[in-house]
């Protein structure tokens, strides 16, 4: 059979009460078993589930705004369709923590409401994305890199520097073209 490897699913383990050994081999055999089927295991930081993005105070993500929303439109499509992000679904994030980071208002009003925010992966594990809109139309794109799964790897981090910067040129040019219209 073939797989679509557009494809990603979010596995999370919630232990109550564990000791460590056993966590260890639950997490070893759930490891086999993806290489077993082929499947490929990718670790993914807290960052990625958190509703702030400013967790780490000397690592900040890679922002770029696109305030029309068709060219927003047309770079979200490109991310699945040409840079080989995957979807991963969409996140809360409480309203005042786009309020903070980025000063825009989102759709609620209430601080204490969460807002979804759509989230893209990179099918080599090492970059996301998500995207955060305003109520003047204009769409945030919020690159972080997957510092777990990059580690001490350098081709790893090329390949998630290498990313970003095409994604990054794409939004450029699209922006030029714009501009000379």
């Amino acid at each position: 059979k073939a797989f679509d490897t557009r494809r990603t699913f979010r596995i999370m383990f919630h232990w109550l009460v564990a000791s460590a050994i056993k966590v260890e081999a639950q997490v070893q055999l759930f490891a086999r078993r993806c290489i077993l089927y082929g499947l490929r295991l990718v670790q993914f930081p807290h960052i990625s589930l958190s509703s702030s993005i400013f967790l780490h105070p000397f690592i900040r993500p890679e922002i770029i705004r696109i305030q029309d929303e068709i060219q927003a439109g047309m770079v979200e499509t490109a991310l699945l369709n040409t840079f080989e992000f995957a979807d991963d679904g969409k996140h809360l994030m409480y309203s005042y923590h786009c309020d903070v980071a980025f000063g825009l208002k989102p759709k609620t009003v209430l601080p204490a409401l969460q807002v979804a925010i759509q989230q893209y992966v990179h099918q080599s594990g090492t970059i996301f994305t998500r995207l955060l809109q305003d109520n003047s139309g204009s769409t945030f794109f919020v690159f972080m890199e997957n510092r777990k799964h990059i580690g001490a790897n350098s081709e790893l981090s090329e390949v998630a520097r290498d990313t970003f910067y095409n994604v990054s040129q794409y939004i450029q040019n699209l922006q030029d073209q714009k501009v000379n219209e």
